[in-house]
This record gives structure tokens, C-alpha cells and sequence, in this order.
């Protein structure tokens, strides 16, 4: 990992965008990849992680590296729910679609 920060450190960077819950920078390839994570407890409704793409677009469009979107889940089950919104509310912007994996 050549940089990370927790969401206190990232407050005063983002502006009026919500800061991601972690953001890291590792070196791949030689190439820098930037990441954004958004740790689940599986109490936020669907709608409102939906809600927080805009967020992470205005986030990739300042950033200057290449950026993931990295979703750490509590469940199976939130994992199938959070794949459909997001599938669903995807295909419904014009952005290209995102590759959706899990580990």
C-alpha cells in the first residue's frame, strides 16, 4: 500500500462530497491504483448506498489515479441485495458499469 487514510484524514480533503469510510493508493504494475472503501453494517438501506455512486464519481473525477470502489459487507444476503440495487440504479446512468466482485 504506497498511501492510505481513514475518513478523518479525508474530511478536510473531499470538499461537500461525504468521504468514503478508508481511500488507499497501491502500486500496481507501475501504475498507481486508488481505491475507496465503504465499510457495510447492513443498517443502511439500499437506496441510501445507491445514493453514495454520485459521491465516489465526484471522488474518481478529482482523483488523479485510476479508482476502485471497494464494499466490505456483513452477509451473503446484503452482498445479493447490494449487487441488484447497484446493478439496477447503474443501468440507469450514463457511466460506464462498473465491474462488481467479491471475495
Amino acid at each position: 500500500m504506497a498511501r492510505s487514510m481513514v475518513r478523518a484524514a479525508l474530511r478536510g480533503r473531499m470538499g461537500r462530497v461525504r468521504p468514503p469510510d478508508g481511500h488507499g493508493i497501491r502500486v500496481e504494475d507501475n501504475v498507481l491504483v486508488g481505491s475507496f472503501l465503504e465499510y457495510d453494517h447492513g443498517t443502511e438501506r439500499l437506496d441510501r448506498l445507491v445514493t453514495k455512486l454520485g459521491g465516489y464519481a465526484e471522488l474518481a473525477e478529482v482523483e488523479p489515479d485510476p479508482v476502485l470502489v471497494l464494499f466490505v459487507l456483513p452477509s451473503h444476503r446484503r452482498e445479493a441485495g447490494v449487487r441488484q440495487a447497484l446493478t439496477k440504479a447503474l443501468a440507469a446512468r450514463p457511466m460506464p458499469a462498473p465491474r462488481l466482485a467479491a471475495t
